[in-house]
């Protein structure tokens, strides 16, 4: 057996944003990084994944799970997110009840998870929601320093009696005992408090329906990173802020002691591009750099669920997190292994679209 590698120039070439759109919307996008390999998810029923080499160019989608009329996971399939271990692929994704009530649909929606042996599915659901209260857009983080696994998820306040009055959305941490049982007892991580976090866009206009949602975190130099959208979806104001703390779970439940949030949001909306949210992070193919992938509008438009991925760096500035703008400008792809297989084989059989057979057969 032969491995064959090549140094090579570790700058990736040219891409423009937003690198993938549909009709029906690119929403909610989340990346894993799996083997060298990119596999995007993205909000859809069925779910769909695709394929990249360099987080920039993608295959074809292949649907990889859908709703259920007879189970609890009928309608409103969102945010999916899928973890690699142990051999299997876990997806954590937001459904729900259906109903032509919308607070039916609400006060049904939960997090489940379902298993597969491959990043292409399909996923089997393991038969019951994760969290008995209602919850959306999932995280799972595993914690370096522990090796124990949290899930991150959007707490909706105003539906749950028991916990202290609020209205709105906030993210909340819970621990996870297995890859399909939640610990249930979950802490409060960030609440919609902020200006520029009120759902409906206009926070002097009385709603005040502050909403945090889509979290993705890291860890850094011994700090977490909790990144959170804010606002509402479908409004210019949608935007991505960010919290951070040294200790994961303060143990205080609902209500007690949340991450430190800074001020302002550090991505938002400019003039040809609104409401940049939902995010994802991976590593990029040099495993060095750190890359946000999120989901926008270009303008115009006319269907606020046209929804489009981008791909943007992210920096960190001592202790702070730091984007530039959203653009649809030419940028620097993702950097580039130093070392990588030269064969380039889609797979195990052939060789790939940059090499051919000279001599001899391959």
């Amino acid at each position: 057996v032969f491995l064959c590698l090549y140094l090579c120039n570790a700058r990736g070439g040219a891409y423009n944003n937003p690198v993938l759109s549909d009709p029906s919307g690119i929403a909610d996008p989340f990346m894993l990084k799996h083997r060298g390999e990119y596999y995007l998810y993205v909000t859809s029923n069925p779910v769909r994944v695709y394929h990249s080499l360099d987080m920039v160019t993608f295959d074809p989608y292949v649907e990889v799970f859908r709703t259920n009329a007879t189970s609890w996971y009928q309608c409103d399939l969102w945010a999916p997110e899928v973890y690699y271990e142990n051999g299997v692929f876990y997806m954590y994704y937001t459904a729900s009840l259906c109903s032509s009530d919308w607070r039916t649909n609400e006060l049904g929606r939960r997090i489940g998870v379902a298993s597969s042996l491959s990043p292409y599915g399909p996923f089997v659901d393991s038969g019951k929601p994760l969290t008995d209260f209602t919850g959306l857009d999932p995280h799972v983080f595993k914690d370096p320093t522990t090796g124990n696994r949290y899930l991150f998820y959007s707490f909706l306040y105003e539906y749950l009696p028991n916990y202290p009055p609020s209205t709105g959305a906030g993210v909340v941490i819970d621990q996870l005992i297995s890859w399909n049982i939640l610990q249930n007892n979950p802490d409060s991580v960030t609440r919609g408090d902020k200006a520029w976090e009120d759902k409906d866009g206009d926070p002097l206009n009385g709603s005040l329906r502050y909403t945090n949602e889509g979290p993705t975190v890291i860890l850094r130099k011994g700090r977490y990173y909790l990144i959170y959208s804010g606002g509402s979806w479908d409004m210019p104001t949608y935007s991505l802020g960010y919290a951070t703390t040294n200790t994961l779970m303060s143990h205080q439940g609902i209500g007690g002691n949340m991450w430190n949030k800074s001020t302002p949001q550090f991505l938002r909306s400019i003039d040809l591009i609104s409401a940049p949210g939902h995010n994802s992070i991976a590593k990029a193919p040099n495993n060095v750099d750190d890359i946000c992938i999120h989901h926008a509008r270009t303008v115009p438009f006319v269907n606020v669920a046209e929804r489009k991925a981008f791909v943007d760096r992210l920096y960190f500035n001592d202790k702070n997190l730091y984007m530039m703008p959203p653009s649809t400008g030419a940028l620097s792809a993702p950097d580039l292994p130093l070392f990588f297989d030269i064969f380039n084989r889609p797979d195990d059989e052939s060789l790939g679209p940059s090499y051919k057979e000279l001599s001899g057969k391959w």
